[in-house]
């Protein structure tokens, strides 16, 4: 695999340790309140991003993407959210999607390492499998970042673990056949 992938517990400790250009907050339209870290982030910053849902400004809708300054309170300068659109209607190729555009605005702005949320974890919409192999075959197509810390607990980490590991090895083979 061509990222350097870490794990971080997702809670606010590791957050703040967070050392990376940007944080990645995926997030459904009809996802109240917002759950995961990107809950966590809302409550950090006063509940700014509640109330831009509020007045309509950040909707989650499947083709929103928003960049948002943290004003210093976070360990990141920039927040990238990614809306979904309804969580009833996501499905594992739409992870992939949603993947691969991550990817391409990441790589428009410039971006090279990122903490994020990987799309439908952060309500369980996709497993933990679903949700690395939707990374996998996202990666695949487009520039992925150099490093990205994922924000997952530690059975989901364990779950992703042999996935990366065979990406790793894969990419080994690639480059040294």
């Amino acid at each position: 695999m061509r990222i350097d992938i870490r794990f971080a517990a997702p809670d606010m400790a590791h957050v703040d340790a967070l050392r990376c250009e940007v944080l990645v907050l995926t997030f459904f339209a009809d996802e109240r309140p917002l759950r995961s870290i990107a809950g966590l982030v809302d409550w950090r910053m006063c509940g700014f991003l509640s109330k831009r849902m509020l007045d309509g400004f950040i909707t989650g809708h499947a083709s929103e993407r928003v960049l948002v300054p943290t004003q210093g309170r976070m360990p990141v300068d920039k927040l990238l959210l990614f809306g979904m659109g309804e969580q009833r209607s996501f499905t594992a190729q739409d992870g992939v999607q949603h993947v691969r555009r991550i990817f391409d605005v990441l790589a428009d702005l410039g971006f090279r390492t990122a903490g994020i949320v990987l799309p439908g974890r952060s309500t369980g919409r996709l497993g933990a499998n679903a949700a690395m192999e939707a990374l996998v075959a996202g990666s695949d197509v487009v520039q992925p970042p150099d490093e990205l810390v994922l924000f997952e607990g530690h059975d989901a980490e364990r779950e992703m673990a042999p996935i990366v590991d065979r990406e790793r090895r894969r990419e080994r083979a690639r480059l040294y056949p």
